[in-house]
């Protein structure tokens, strides 16, 4: 058991990939009196204007597994390690992990690097107790805790992202850890506790100037309609998602008006169907919409539709989610969202035995011989 249970210890010796183009002049460093808040397609804090720059801490609470150099969502990663190591191995593994895989140097880093935030991946199961009830006391808000401390210490702002929902938000399994049988779409009980978690936190973070916002749930990819389109890239009202939108924002809201609330369309947050009306539902007029982008070209045509969105609702974009990609297809993606004034972040900001990620981390033997089994 000694052997897994070292395992994490071992394997974060990294090599360091310097990405070609960071945040130039971004850091913003000094100590805020407002909240980030959108102005027409504008962000602004302090009276300035803010570009968003930063990276996304993908594999932290939420495991994927072609992070790791396998595949799969994270609870089958976990039940195949159960199976060669045991239980008892496994949840060392796992607690080990929560511990080392992002600390203080890494967000030291991400700063000295000139990133000015990051975006932080939360499993509603790090919430929660196994019965779905609420847990005060919780290993996420212990995290996240440590996190918005350490990101204070080096001038970066924070984004919350919900990036398992529970009981699942799309048909992508791996990116929400989503189980057989479970949907966040079918079942209230997943719905209400969406609506509390976000409900709780804000209420714990309201007046917190550093976190920058909440990234409400992360790429939904759900056929609503029927319409045949799995990814749900077809649907035209997406109702169900209105929905559970408005009870989160109204939640959000009982307890907190300053914070930027970011929203995410169907299709992996490029289908905005339906959703139009949720700029003005929010009474403190605090939105910005969300696009990911990976492997596209890098002109204005390949995010035209988000661009329209930006113009008629008279709303901030960010593009929570990019990069897997060259240095210098990264390096013209920066340019070019520079050039339109949208914030970005990078994803993720470590890999296993990848070189497409600011750091590479290479494992020892022993791991690879993990991902062969």
């Amino acid at each position: 058991m000694k052997t897994y249970h070292s395992l994490v210890f071992l394997i974060f010796f990294s090599g360091m990939c310097i990405p070609s183009t960071v945040a130039q002049s971004s850091n913003l460093g000094f100590e805020f009196s407002d909240f980030l808040h959108a102005r027409g397609t504008e962000l602004f804090q302090n009276d300035r204007k803010v570009i968003l720059k930063g990276v996304g801490l993908g594999g932290w609470m939420l495991q994927e597994g072609y992070m790791l150099g396998t595949s799969g969502a994270q609870h089958e990663i976990k039940q195949k390690l159960e199976n060669l190591a045991g239980k008892e191995a496994t949840h060392q593994f796992y607690k080990d992990w929560l511990t080392y895989y992002v600390a203080e140097k890494d967000i030291k880093q991400i700063a000295d690097w000139g990133y000015n935030s990051i975006r932080l991946p939360m499993h509603y199961n790090l919430y929660f107790d196994a019965s779905g009830n609420w847990l005060e006391k919780s290993k996420g808000l212990e995290l996240t805790d440590s996190l918005l401390q350490w990101s204070k210490n080096n001038n970066l702002q924070l984004i919350l992202d919900l990036h398992a929902a529970p009981g699942g938000q799309g048909n992508n399994h791996d990116i929400s850890d989503r189980k057989q049988g479970e949907s966040l779409w079918e079942d209230k009980k997943f719905q209400d506790m969406t609506v509390l978690m976000w409900a709780k936190l804000a209420e714990k973070y309201k007046d917190e100037k550093w976190i920058a916002g909440y990234d409400l749930i992360n790429e939904i990819n759900y056929d609503f309609e029927n319409t045949g389109n799995l990814k749900g890239c077809s649907c035209q009202k997406n109702e169900p998602l209105l929905k559970l939108y408005e009870r989160i924002i109204d939640a959000i809201r009982k307890v907190d008006k300053n914070h930027l609330i970011i929203l995410e369309g169907n299709c992996y947050g490029s289908n905005y169907n339906g959703l139009e009306s949720l700029v003005e539902y929010d009474p403190s007029k605090n939105i910005a919409l969300s696009l990911h982008g990976y492997w596209s070209v890098n002109k204005d045509s390949a995010i035209q539709e988000m661009l329209d969105h930006r113009t008629n609702l008279n709303v901030p974009l960010w593009r929570g989610e990019t990069g897997e990609n060259s240095n210098t297809w990264f390096r013209e993606m920066a340019i070019h969202m520079d050039s339109l004034e949208i914030g970005w972040a990078n994803w993720p900001w470590k890999k296993i035995n990848n070189l497409d990620v600011p750091v590479i981390v290479d494992p020892i033997p022993e791991w690879n011989k993990i991902v062969d089994y």
